[in-house]
């Protein structure tokens, strides 16, 4: 990868998610959306502090809305 691109892969196995309860599944979820987060904005130099952290959050309730899709696809 050159500098200026990030490439970024996420494996969850979704299908696993659907063995637990809608509570612990969204546990999981917000779990790995953060971890998703963190990598993403540390590779664009942000840096999570109690000054700056809404970009976290924002980026973090996409994260998660987008991995709850694909497991409520799973569920289906």
């Amino acid at each position: 990868l050159s500098d200026d691109k990030l490439c970024m892969l996420v494996i969850l196995n979704v299908e696993s998610l659907s063995e637990y309860d809608d509570d612990q599944a969204i546990n999981t979820i917000a779990h790995e959306a953060f971890h998703v987060t963190n990598e993403m904005l540390n590779y664009c130099g942000v840096e999570f502090n109690a000054h700056g952290n809404e970009s976290y959050a924002y980026l973090i309730g996409w994260v998660a809305q987008c991995i709850y899709k694909t497991y409520v696809k799973t569920k289906k």
